[in-house]
């Protein structure tokens, strides 16, 4: 029962299940916090690439790297805990892979086809319309990853978290109001602004699933390698430079594979384990409010009335979505169904390729 006591082997010591449960959901919400703000560093980490590279071959190397520092990783921990075993008898850091349903295989390859299709449409988007239209169209992830929760798990959200995204909403479009251009010669890239959006949302509602079965390192492994493949099809057949060719280009390039991806992703799968897509999804409208504030704080650049209440805005509105009942633990206390009974993990999910996560 969730009332219950649990003693602790020590001595003198008790421990509620349910602070326990509140503690590790408190831990989800700081982890997304800083994976959105990991994330957010791309996009300087891009402008810097983009002096010698395209924004496909970027992309293409954020993720080929990525991917070969992940194999390294798995190929240590493997070789360190090979001859470890785990209390079912196989070595712990195959077991997640190695059990994992080969119904699902389709949706560790949506999720990386859906990240690679994210950042493309993003990338090409700014080449066809304005930054302010791509960034206010951008925030509708939270829409769809919310929308494609119900539609695909059932899940069902509360008041609290319909109110929180409103806000949060509001807030970001209202940032970027004031440059927002509405014109036929933008029609395209606003179009492709709002599949980057829907393919963001795609990968969270695929990552949320996965975490049911792989665990962090293995998700991003994963997911890191099919964008690599599929970006590298998209750079070779229109970018003529595939590789930088200073020590300031490969830095920028390490950057977005090593903190954008590895801390920023990594960080953001972690928590999605806790936390539903669509609260996740609406976290990221922080992301074009830090390098606004960052700017306001190191660089003294002006910061207007409407920017600073609408900055305020989000916070509200990302702290009501986040810290609602129905956003929060995508299990008993999700308020919705997220997995149907039949699926849950066979294998416990600890033992997968990372420290204890639950």
């Amino acid at each position: 029962m969730s009332d219950q006591k649990a003693v602790d082997p020590t001595p003198g010591a008790i421990v509620s299940p349910g602070s326990d449960r509140k503690l590790s959901t408190l831990l989800a919400i700081l982890v997304l916090i800083l994976g959105t703000l990991a994330s957010s560093s791309g996009a300087i980490f891009v402008k810097i690439s983009e002096f010698e590279l395209g924004p496909f071959a970027t992309i293409f190397n954020r993720f080929w790297l990525t991917t070969l520092a992940l194999s390294f990783w798995l190929t240590i921990d493997f070789w360190r805990q090979s001859d470890r075993e785990d209390e079912q008898g196989q070595p712990f850091a195959t077991a997640s892979i190695l059990s994992f349903p080969g119904k699902e295989w389709p949706w560790l390859l949506l999720s990386g086809v859906a990240l690679a299709g994210d950042l493309l449409l993003a990338a090409w988007a700014l080449t066809q319309t304005t930054v302010a239209n791509v960034t206010i169209l951008n925030n509708c992830s939270p829409l769809f990853a919310s929308t494609g929760a119900w539609l695909l798990w059932g899940k069902h959200f509360d008041n609290r978290f319909k109110l929180g995204m409103a806000l949060a909403l509001c807030g970001a479009i209202l940032i970027g109001t004031g440059d927002f251009q509405i014109a036929p010669t933008h029609a395209f890239g606003d179009l492709a602004a709002i599949l980057a959006a829907f393919c963001f949302s795609l990968y969270l509602l695929c990552i949320e699933r996965l975490r049911n079965y792989l665990s962090t390192i293995a998700i991003l492994w994963g997911s890191s390698a099919i964008a690599a493949v599929f970006t590298f099809l998209v750079t070779a057949w229109v970018e003529p430079e595939w590789f930088p060719l200073s020590v300031q280009g490969w830095l920028a390039i390490l950057g977005l594979a090593l903190i954008s991806q590895i801390v920023g992703q990594g960080l953001v799968t972690y928590s999605l384990k806790r936390i539903s897509a669509g609260a996740v999804a609406t976290t990221f409208l922080l992301e074009p409010v830090t390098p606004a504030i960052a700017a306001w704080w190191l660089f003294a650049e002006h910061l207007s009335l409407s920017n600073a209440l609408a900055f305020g805005v989000v916070a509200i509105g990302i702290y009501l979505a986040v810290s609602s009942p129905s956003a929060l633990d995508t299990g008993e206390l999700a308020g919705g169904i997220i997995l149907e009974p039949a699926e849950v993990c066979p294998i416990d999910p600890r033992n997968g390729l990372e420290d204890r996560e639950t």
